[in-house]
């Protein structure tokens, strides 16, 4: 294992590294603080996974703490805008293997936990109730928060965003009884809960402020392609349009566009992007952009 210049807190967005351990005293005991964390993973999403699954690989004896404010253990995401929506699947099919069916035991994942504060220099991390863990490592996987669009009558119950199984399992009893949708954002995630929708016999429209689905993911020619698709299989898409206010009192009605349009619809998905989720990060004083700032080994500024 590496040890010159090697630091304490590692950042990292949507892959899985390899962390090495330098081995304390598993267990032990320290007033205030509960156990000495050799390997402290913040985030309960699939890169804390697969980092907790290679430290346990190349530190057999460390001893792992995975902490996560979800209420399920690692699970797939990719199903959420798709078989969870359109009920093809259940929740309790989501999981990742366990680490202990893979021989991987010792690895200690603490559901509906959430840190909310982190002192780099005495390796120490809080939770919301107050209890603190002291690290020697510690891998920042805390992931990224859906953009929420300030418009009226956005507190509304049926305006919903897409980030977690709960999320998804809202959209879909939402569904059961509606007839309409207005998705918003024509991204990857947005074309994908407009054909589910579709698919389960709704009227759906698609509103993108940009020229073209995907503005982001595909040139002109595959936008093209992929929007022929969604209108032939009935989605109405509104480019180069912007919702300015959600309408209705007690529950959603409809979407009111920048042009004067008024789309009626029974609820309404939001997806615009992602915002990557560094507050713990910043509050250690560990630099950030756009994102956690880290060098070509996932190393964040924390010595």
């Amino acid at each position: 294992p590496e040890t010159s210049r090697q630091g304490n807190i590692y950042g990292m967005v949507g892959m899985a590294i390899a962390v090495t351990a330098t081995l304390l005293r598993p267990g032990m005991e320290i007033s205030g603080i509960g156990l000495i964390i050799l390997a402290l993973a913040i985030g309960g999403g699939v890169g804390a996974y697969n980092a907790a699954k290679r430290l346990r690989r190349k530190a057999p004896d460390a001893h792992i703490v995975m902490l996560s404010r979800d209420a399920m253990p690692p699970y797939h995401l990719p199903p959420l805008s798709k078989e969870v929506i359109r009920g093809e699947i259940d929740l309790e099919d989501l999981p990742y293997p366990s680490l202990e069916s893979m021989g991987l035991a010792g690895i200690d994942v603490k559901l509906y936990v959430e840190v909310v504060t982190l002192d780099a220099t005495a390796k120490v991390a809080r939770t919301r109730c107050g209890k603190g863990y002291r690290f020697d490592k510690a891998l920042l996987a805390t992931g990224s928060s859906p953009v929420e669009l300030a418009l009226p009558g956005g507190h509304l119950n049926q305006i919903h965003y897409l980030r977690s199984a709960a999320d998804a399992s809202a959209i879909a009893r939402e569904a059961r009884t509606a007839r309409s949708a207005v998705v918003v954002g024509a991204g990857f995630i947005g074309v994908e809960l407009a054909a589910s929708l579709r698919s389960l016999g709704l009227a759906v429209t698609l509103i993108e402020a940009t020229d073209r689905i995907w503005p982001r993911l595909a040139d002109a020619g595959l936008a093209a392609f992929v929007a022929a698709r969604c209108e032939a299989e009935g989605i109405v898409l509104r480019m180069e349009q912007r919702v300015t206010a959600v309408l209705g009192d007690d529950r959603v009605i409809g979407v009111k566009t920048a042009s004067g349009d008024v789309i009626d619809c029974d609820f309404v998905c939001i997806g615009i992007g992602a915002r990557p989720n560094i507050e713990l990060a910043l509050g250690a004083g560990i630099a950030c952009g756009n994102g956690i700032v880290v060098d070509a080994h996932m190393r964040t500024s924390a010595p």
